[in-house]
């Protein structure tokens, strides 16, 4: 963590991903399989956001963090 925000490391690739202070919570969230149930009720929990645009929000975290190959999916 830096402050509220957070960097996510592939040390093997070299690549990063800076999360802000709300991606950095919804991370947090994730579970091993990136299911982003925990996710979506932290941010509902700490924000004035509707349910429906928190799992949007998180659903794009998670498709960013697939695309980067900084999260894998479990099979």
């Amino acid at each position: 963590m830096l402050g509220d925000e957070a960097v996510v490391l592939d040390i093997e690739r070299g690549t990063y991903f800076k999360l802000n202070e709300t991606a950095a919570i919804a991370y947090g969230g994730l579970d091993e399989a990136g299911v982003p149930g925990e996710a979506v009720a932290r941010i509902v929990g700490r924000y004035d956001v509707e349910e429906e645009a928190a799992e949007r929000d998180v659903s794009e975290l998670v498709r960013s963090l697939l695309a980067a190959g900084l999260l894998r999916p479990v099979r």
